[in-house]
């Protein structure tokens, strides 16, 4: 039996109303987080990955559509509950360190904050194991100012660990930071997730990104076009194959690669036949244009 995954987007729906405009961040997205997996949203400018992430993080309410987290309707939470799973069930992890740390307390007081907040008894002993768990238990009295970014963010981790979530979002979480302390990072969260059993979404425009995560999808115009997967491992542990497909919504709709659209010249109209076990999609015949 399938497990029933911690996030499912269905035919999720977001539209900003900026005076009398309406700008659709995202138009009938479907999306499932499983269990204990590490997922990359990759997507360009304005394709609707950080709406996902807020809509997913309570912090917007869907115009449409459906999200369930944990087998509930996100969109029914009352404002208790929602403190209750932005609390105890999220962790959040940002690109600015400023949304991360408070700067003037150390690391291990970052880290016990969340927990004290809850009335935890046990804050300073789990931030320093939180500290050690990423490396850090020689900083453990160290200020944000005081650490390299790779460590800001090492710190930030853990505070975002700190009260044991189910589910992890983070937001272009090593966006400023250099290429190698960047896949130390993405290491440690892939240890991490393996170690917990933590569900991650990353959102990222770092193309590394897709050598550490379990799956990659990529939103186009508010919608998944394409998931990418490891498929296999060579002797070492390492991925050696990925597995791209075309990603077909709850309703039917496909979208197809940018450069296919442009080598083949389709510009609005297809047909599509279903031969044997084969769907074939041509370029609509010009002249039959007229008639539609």
């Amino acid at each position: 039996m399938t497990s029933e995954p911690v996030v499912e987007c269905t035919q999720l729906v977001h539209v900003y109303r900026v005076g009398s405009s309406e700008v659709i961040a995202l138009q009938g997205l479907d999306l499932r987080v499983e269990s204990g997996e590490m997922l990359g949203v990759v997507g360009s400018s304005g394709s609707g990955k950080s709406t996902l992430l807020k809509v997913l993080s309570g912090l917007l309410v869907s115009t449409g559509g459906k999200v369930m987290v944990g087998g509930e309707n996100l969109n029914g939470f009352s404002e208790k509950r929602l403190d209750r799973y932005r609390r105890n069930e999220l962790g959040f992890l940002w690109q600015e360190t400023a949304r991360n740390l408070l700067p003037y307390l150390s690391a291990a007081e970052n880290v016990a904050l969340p927990m004290r907040l809850l009335g935890a008894g046990n804050a300073s002993d789990r931030a320093a194991e939180l500290l050690d768990q990423v490396g850090l238990a020689d900083r453990v009295d160290h200020r944000p100012h005081e650490l390299s970014g790779g460590e800001q963010q090492r710190v930030a981790l853990a505070v975002a660990l700190a009260n044991k979530p189910t589910l992890l979002l983070a937001d272009e979480p090593t966006g400023e930071l250099d290429s190698t302390t960047t896949q130390e990072v993405f290491e440690l969260m892939r240890q991490i997730g393996r170690d917990t059993g933590l569900s991650q979404v990353i959102v990222s425009h770092d193309p590394e990104l897709a050598r550490f995560v379990d799956r990659v999808v990529r939103i186009r115009d508010g919608r998944v076009s394409t998931e990418h997967r490891h498929v296999s491992a060579d002797d070492n542990g390492a991925d050696a194959d990925v597995d791209t497909v075309m990603m077909v919504d709850s309703i039917g709709r496909l979208q197809l690669p940018q450069e296919h659209l442009d080598e083949l010249g389709i510009t609005d109209r297809v047909t599509a036949e279903l031969v044997d076990d084969v769907i074939e999609i041509r370029r609509a015949d010009p002249r039959s244009e007229g008639d539609a």
